[in-house]
């Protein structure tokens, strides 16, 4: 009797393994059916750089090459933000050539953290920043102001308060097209599969699952009517260059920015200032860049009533957001 029961026994415990090890197979092929094309980017197996800030990384050589090397596989820590500036959580690629962009893929550990995605150009002046919306390695359409820029280098900056795990990021130019679907699942199926569930399993139609997974590689090409947006910021700025037709300046004072200045003891400035003053800081920045002009640049903090002296040497990075 007992030794019935630990025949019928072992029978199970051999039935529910192979049981198990046919559906983690499955599970398996089906993961490669849907994976990701990371390659055709600008920055495709490019060593990264990371640091505290996109001015002062190039003090920082710790080589990175996890996050593009079109493997989900491998990533890198991006430390969490940290606004007194001691923590590595900015990662910085060099273009071969200034190229447009229109396409990113980012894909992290954590969807719910924010990840800006700096535009710079050679002077390491941020032209562009855009949070990234989707972090499972999906083509993302950027908007249309950004593709219109001449980019020389791209940064990605944690501003969530955890780390995060870069599996993948890339970069794509304006003109960019997603190649369709490669026939690699397809592959698979005739694979070794079949003789290993021993003639009798009726498991081996199962091999066709991942042919249905095909269309979806089509997701990408609903984001196309978001190019419309940033149409309609053109017309608001004709409104005040009828006061002045002599030149283009009084069009950008219509508007207040928001630019937040990172220095190297910490602390972090922020100034409303309308476009044009944006536009002058940026200026005198180029010009220190080529060793030019005042060292120290003078804002009118207006909230608190007061002039402040900043010291270009101890400015590590900037950014302007639109209000």
């Amino acid at each position: 009797m007992f030794k019935r029961i630990f025949v019928v026994s072992i029978v199970i415990i051999a039935f529910l393994s192979l049981s198990y090890s046919i559906h983690s197979f499955a599970n398996e092929e089906e993961s490669k059916s849907t994976t990701i094309d990371y390659s055709g980017g600008l920055i495709d197996s490019k060593i990264g750089l990371k640091g505290i800030g996109v001015k002062s990384y190039d003090l920082k050589k710790d080589e990175i090459t996890a996050a593009t090397d079109n493997d989900d596989s491998t990533f890198h820590i991006l430390e969490r933000y940290d606004s007194g500036a001691t923590r590595m959580d900015h990662l910085v690629w060099t273009l071969t050539d200034p190229s447009k962009i229109g396409y990113i893929r980012l894909k992290t550990d954590s969807p719910d953290s924010q990840i800006n995605v700096y535009f710079l150009n050679s002077s390491n002046q941020i032209l562009k920043t855009y949070t990234a919306t989707v972090k499972d390695g999906t083509l993302e359409k950027l908007p249309e102001d950004i593709s219109l820029v001449d980019v020389s280098k791209v940064a990605i900056h944690n501003r969530s308060n955890v780390d995060n795990q870069v599996f993948e990021f890339n970069v794509y130019p304006a003109n960019y097209t997603e190649a369709p679907p490669t026939d690699e699942p397809s592959t698979d199926e005739p694979s070794t599969d079949e003789p290993s569930t021993d003639g009798p399993s009726t498991d081996e139609p199962s091999t066709d699952e991942p042919s249905t997974d095909e269309p979806s590689t089509d997701e990408p090409s609903t984001d196309e009517p978001s190019t419309d947006e940033p149409s309609t910021d053109e017309p608001s700025t004709d409104e005040p260059s009828t006061d002045e037709p002599s030149t283009d300046e009084p069009v950008v004072e219509s508007k207040n920015v928001l630019i937040r200045i990172q220095m190297d003891d910490g602390f972090e400035k922020e100034y409303t200032l309308t476009t044009k003053e944006a536009a002058d800081f940026e200026n005198w920045l180029s010009k220190r860049l080529n060793g030019e002009g005042k060292a120290i640049y003078t804002f009118n903090n207006k909230e608190l009533k007061r002039t402040e002296n900043l010291v270009y040497d101890q400015i590590i990075y900037y950014e302007i957001t639109n209000l």
